[in-house]
């Protein structure tokens, strides 16, 4: 791992410390997980936005009843053009080309499947509403036939004095939103619950709580040399490690801290920082 990458990660890792008298510290790590979806803008995008074509039951028929007596007028087809439009100007403002589907690299198929709209009491302009999508991508240069990617998405917005068609709009805006939020790295985080059991730790959880952490992973390589045993040294340096976004390091030393005992933490660092292994390849591939 090149020193900027090492620089990069140590940066982004250990964002916060939270101190609580003298207990161990605990660190929040925070990092980048790769996109749901791994198209990229070098792939040409297809647009296939229609309605759905499910066969009307007697429940659905009683919704709509329900919902006309609640003011909705409009129904989950009447999106398709909002949701067209939504899609492809922010696809072509992410740096997307969209092209007609006889060009494209992959299509992206999307399908209202239901809209709710309510009134609110007292006026007959002022409402919410809520749009339920579909969403299916279509590898066109794969198997064609099957989906490489599924889900379903839904935003709620409200309008006063705007009236049914406008919220119906500004829904179809956000649920786009929200799937090509799946298009892009994630950020997530964890608090993580260093181990203060063993004494010979103290020196490098001292470092820790003023984040020096750098100091702390040389202090506490310091006290694993000394005291190759101790799970408490193993673990809080696997954790430095994983700071310093050396999983494969940090992965060897939280499996050796297992075998001298069994903590939950010490479980759940090793489970996420080989969770972290994937991500960051994931990353590199991104």
């Amino acid at each position: 791992m090149s020193l900027a990458r090492t620089s990069l990660l140590l940066s982004a890792a250990a964002a916060l410390l939270v101190t609580t008298g003298c207990s161990a510290p605990v660190i929040r790590l925070t990092w980048s997980r790769p996109p749901l979806l791994p198209i990229t803008t070098a792939q040409k995008v297809g647009l296939d936005v229609a309605k759905g074509t499910a066969v009307v039951t007697p429940n659905a028929a009683i919704g709509t009843v329900l919902g006309l007596t609640q003011g909705q007028v409009m129904n989950k087809d009447m999106s398709v053009e909002a949701l067209r439009i939504e899609l492809k100007g922010q696809l072509q403002n992410m740096g997307f080309a969209v092209v007609d589907k006889s060009q494209a690299d992959v299509i992206i198929k999307v399908v209202p499947t239901a809209w709710e709209y309510q009134l609110q009491p007292g006026t007959l302009t002022s409402g919410r509403g809520r749009l339920d999508i579909q969403v299916d991508v279509f590898d066109l240069h794969g198997t064609a036939s099957q989906a490489i990617f599924h889900d379903a998405y839904w935003a709620r917005n409200t309008g006063d004095h705007l009236g049914e068609p406008e919220v119906m709009v500004r829904a179809s805006g956000l649920v786009i939103t929200r799937f090509l939020e799946d298009l892009q790295p994630q950020r997530v985080s964890a608090k993580v619950e260093m181990d203060d059991s063993d004494p010979v730790v103290k020196p490098g959880l001292e470092l820790c709580r003023s984040n020096q952490f750098e100091a702390a992973y040389l202090a506490l390589s310091q006290a694993v040399n000394k005291k190759p045993d101790s799970s408490a040294a193993l673990y809080d340096l696997g954790i430095m490690a994983e700071v310093r976004g050396s999983y494969d390091e940090a992965e060897d030393l939280l499996r050796r801290a297992t075998t001298y005992s069994q903590k939950p933490i010490y479980f759940t660092a090793l489970e996420r920082v080989r969770a972290a292994k994937v991500d960051a390849a994931g990353m590199q591939g991104h």
